[in-house]
């Protein structure tokens, strides 16, 4: 009788033979299929050689039967019939124009495609003094409609830019903005703007010349300024900021108001809050803090970035230390108001109670004094929660 020893050696045998016989037969299936492979591939490459030729040829041919002298087989002839109805087209064209957010480059779904097309192969052509197959009459009424005339390799993209513009507008006007800019709000999960907010950044640097991947173009320049698309060096847009900064300035004091009115000391907006309106206020506020920090040291400060200041500190605002900073102040001026009333020691009984949560904060402060950085430890040595070493 077999053992199993045995029997199980002869199975491992039994399958590394058929294991070898298999991948034999694969190997040579692969050498078969690469080879047959490349007589498609050839075989296609002929084919395509041969069509090519074909079309080569048959231009050659259309070339050699061609009559020069022939005027009427000139596709970029003008004829009366044109000319006639050229005016309904161009009125059908500014009606388009007037529903479509300004823009004039028309996508080829439309019905007005193939007379927008012919206006710009009409542009296109020039004979041989140089002079395009557009009439002058035509070239003046479109260019005072900004109609696009760049590269026809463009034009997708160019839609795409389009999209991008009539988005930021929508948005623009949600928010009853006086300007066209899209402020990204980075705690709103729904928001459906992220791209366009992105969109007005790039704009902006290609405007500034710091957008390396595209120049920007005339066309674009002038639907920017259609749209009053806000702008570092736009006095007029500009103006129109400080009353959308004064706007956050009111909505901040706001909610600190209501915040402190039921105790709650942390009475700056939250970029994480639930609330997508506060998140975005608190994003707009962490943001100003750190452009103002930037531009001070910098020393590039402008009139309108230090009366923002001002008015962001007379709210309490640390612009140096920020929201620690500025829930840090607050705190010392509470606690200095209690120690106002009650010099000597801390208050007893019934009154306690109000000046709890100021007790408490100097407690956490005096036991966590050496964690905290200098400039907060020298506060509260100069507010007396920690007594001075005698020197």
């Amino acid at each position: 009788a077999k053992s199993k020893k045995i029997e199980v050696l002869e199975t491992i045998l039994d399958y590394e033979i058929r294991y070898k016989i298999y991948n034999e037969k694969q190997k040579a299936a692969i050498i078969e299929f690469e080879r047959e492979e490349q007589i498609v591939i050839e075989s296609e490459r002929k084919r395509e050689e041969e069509r090519l030729r074909k079309i080569e040829k048959n231009s050659q041919k259309k070339k050699q039967s061609r009559n020069p002298s022939d005027k009427s087989k000139d596709r970029f002839a003008i004829s009366n019939e044109y000319r006639e109805s050229w005016s309904i087209y161009f009125e059908a064209f500014k009606q388009f124009k007037a529903e479509n957010n300004r823009n004039t480059i028309i996508p080829k779904s439309h019905k007005l495609y193939n007379w927008y097309k012919r206006q710009r192969e009409l542009y296109g052509h020039l004979d041989e003094n140089g002079i395009r197959a557009i009439p002058p009459e035509h070239l003046v009424l479109l260019n005072s409609e900004n109609f696009f005339w760049g590269n026809p390799n463009e034009i997708q993209w160019m839609l795409k830019w389009e999209n991008n513009l009539k988005l930021a507008v929508e948005y623009s006007e949600l928010k009853k903005q006086p300007f066209t800019w899209v402020y990204r709000e980075k705690n709103n999960p729904n928001f459906k703007y992220k791209r366009q907010s992105q969109w007005c950044n790039d704009q902006r640097m290609r405007l500034n010349g710091e957008h390396t991947k595209r120049k920007i173009t005339p066309y674009e320049i002038k639907r920017l300024e259609d749209v009053k698309f806000l702008k570092a060096s736009d006095e007029v847009i500009r103006q129109v900021n400080e009353v959308t900064i004064l706007e956050r300035l009111i909505q901040i004091e706001t909610y600190k108001k209501e915040r402190l009115a039921i105790g709650d000391r942390k009475w700056l907006p939250s970029q994480t809050d639930k609330n997508p309106i506060i998140a975005d206020l608190g994003n707009w506020l962490n943001d100003k803090i750190e452009s103002i920090k930037e531009e001070k040291n910098d020393k590039t400060q402008r009139k309108i970035t230090n009366e923002i200041e001002e008015q962001l500190v007379d709210l309490g605002i640390n612009i140096e230390y920020g929201i620690t900073g500025s829930y840090f102040d607050y705190n010392v001026n509470e606690y200095l108001k209690m120690r106002k009333k009650f010099p000597v020691a801390f208050p007893k009984g019934e009154e306690r109670k109000k000046y709890d949560a100021d007790i408490k904060w100097a407690i956490l402060n005096k036991s966590k004094f050496h964690t905290y950085p200098e400039w907060r430890q020298k506060r509260l040595r100069e507010i007396g929660i920690i007594k001075s070493p005698i020197s």
